[in-house]
């Protein structure tokens, strides 16, 4: 199992993200595992920054950029398209009984004779009780793929007036995908010496809108020359959206303005290498 990786990521309390791979299975193929968990995250508290608030995701959306040389081909046998919930099945056998009643009057040299008796049949039958068990799940997922062909997964919470929080799957159960190493003999043996394998790329996305930021509370909040010709909630929500520009733009994820609700920024940027 190859876990190299190099993670970008920025407001840590609001989700944790880890991909790895699996050695190749029998039939070849590599498995990649991505594990990411959310949490409802207090943002700004330590005392030091000039706004702290609630932040909670929405929606979020998991994808994988492939190498771009086309080294590894994913297998789409394998992608995981949908999560079922488990299952339990028990059945039950019943027999039941059915009786029958024969009478018949015969007419011989003796005269009328009769003859009336009952006889019980017994019958089988099959009846079948089936009970099931179905996991629920916090987050439900949906494939696809993003406008630039990579392979995506959109997360929502189960119940539409809630949040992501908690694993949006088992990331060892249910990898993402298989996928198999066409590089050549040479070419892994050249990778390998120039210790230059290819990269598998793991992104968490969220549109502006996804952010649901709450409680927003602004420390000396008369000083902040900047937010003094706006409205008092625009004050503080302008002020929490800055926090967050800030804490993308210091892990090299630089994002656009925030100020549309359909912006797309980039939470998280993790490699793995050397599958």
């Amino acid at each position: 199992m190859a876990r190299d990786t190099n993670e970008r990521r920025a407001l840590s309390s609001l989700f944790s993200v880890d991909a790895w791979t699996v050695k190749a299975d029998e039939d070849g193929r590599t498995s990649l595992c991505v594990d990411v968990t959310f949490s409802v995250a207090k943002m700004g508290g330590d005392g030091k920054a000039p706004v702290s608030f609630v932040l909670r995701l929405r929606r979020a959306e998991i994808v994988v950029i492939m190498p771009v040389m086309g080294e590894y081909v994913v297998d789409p046998q394998t992608v995981a398209r949908l999560l079922p919930g488990k299952k339990k099945v028990e059945r039950s056998y019943k027999m039941s009984r059915e009786g029958a009643v024969e009478a018949g009057l015969s007419i011989g040299a003796k005269g009328v004779s009769g003859k009336m008796g009952a006889e019980g049949k017994v019958s089988a039958s099959e009846s079948v009780e089936v009970s099931s068990e179905r996991l629920i799940r916090d987050i439900l997922s949906k494939h696809g793929k993003t406008h630039d062909g990579h392979y995506a997964w959109e997360l929502v919470p189960s119940k539409s007036d809630s949040v992501l929080e908690g694993p949006a799957w088992d990331a060892t159960e249910e990898p993402r995908f298989g996928m198999v190493d066409k590089r050549s003999a040479k070419r892994k043996a050249d990778d390998a010496r120039n210790q230059i394998p290819p990269v598998i790329k793991v992104q968490v996305r969220c549109r502006r809108e996804d952010l649901d930021i709450d409680d927003i509370r602004v420390a000396d909040e008369e000083k902040q020359i900047w937010l003094s010709q706006r409205k008092q909630q625009d004050k503080r929500l302008a002020a929490a959206e800055s926090y967050i520009r800030n804490a993308l733009i210091e892990v090299g994820l630089m994002p656009p303005d925030l100020s549309g609700d359909y912006v797309e920024l980039v939470l998280a940027d993790c490699l793995v290498s050397r599958p």
